[in-house]
């Protein structure tokens, strides 16, 4: 008969009443974020076990509900998920996906989390700003225009800087939709008198559109700003490029009974 028993995590042998501290040894070398984010997670399955996880009623808990909230803009999702308890094939059969399937929700889910960026950065008071090349500064080559783009940028920051007003911006190059020619889409935060210190940046063209963002609408620029970016884009390849002092959405998840539905909150607009 054994008089040791085997660790699950780490299989270490372990004498009889012995805990292995494998797991918390992990968990020291977590960031504070990973963290907070585990015992998140730990805490709603200790809550779920509290309350039979639904199967004291029969309802099984085979869902994930999911709220992203930015700025006044509020999603929640309601999705299949693999549970604590489901097996290696009930794993695998909710994750099956062809890989241009996969390619789609991911692109999907970018253009998603773009939107809600957005939302939780700008309001209808910011500005999307389009940057063009006249013929003789026309780079010849993508990589040449973003270090331009980084340029203005560098500039713009140093002259708010110097104001005591803070830069904050997303943006995206295009180069392959109607003639082809190499430009620039940002999104901005607006401070008064904008357009004249762009121009006074910007000496590369003669075309620069400024208009206030539609903040009703951060769905369509977020599909806007990324019409060239799904195209033959590598896999892991990033989809726009956004400044270090943007606030996250902010997120909330737990499992939730199947028969659960969502309803529009009075006052509010759904969206698919």
């Amino acid at each position: 008969m054994s008089i040791y028993k085997i660790c699950p995590h780490c299989r270490a042998s372990l004498d009889p009443g012995e805990a292995c501290g494998c797991i918390a040894a992990r968990y020291d070398v977590l960031t504070p974020d990973n963290r907070a984010r585990l015992d998140s997670f730990a805490r709603e399955l200790a809550a779920e076990q509290r309350a039979g996880a639904g199967r004291c009623t029969g309802r099984a808990m085979a869902k994930r509900k999911k709220t992203i909230t930015g700025g006044r803009l509020v999603k929640t999702i309601l999705y299949t998920a693999p549970e604590p308890r489901d097996s290696e094939r009930a794993r695998a059969d909710k994750s099956r996906m062809t890989t241009a399937a996969r390619q789609v929700m991911n692109d999907k889910t970018s253009r998603n989390k773009l939107e809600m960026l957005m939302a939780e950065n700008f309001t209808g008071r910011d500005l999307f700003l389009t940057l063009t090349y006249r013929d003789a500064d026309l780079p010849s080559k993508r990589s040449a225009a973003v270090k331009l783009l980084r340029k203005f940028l560098r500039d713009l920051r140093r002259h708010r800087k110097a104001r005591g007003q803070e830069l904050r911006y997303i943006y995206t190059t295009e180069g392959k939709h109607g003639a082809a020619r190499l430009h620039h889409h940002l999104v901005l935060n607006a401070t008064g008198r904008d357009i004249e210190v762009i121009r006074s940046l910007w000496p590369y063209g003669d075309i620069i559109d400024v208009e206030q963002i539609d903040e009703d609408d951060f769905a369509a620029l977020a599909t806007y700003l990324t019409k060239e970016s799904m195209e033959g884009r590598p896999v892991g390849a990033q989809m726009w490029t956004r400044s270090r002092n943007l606030r996250n959405p902010k997120e909330e998840a737990c499992f939730v009974p199947d028969d659960t539905t969502l309803t529009v909150p009075p006052g509010c607009s759904g969206c698919d």
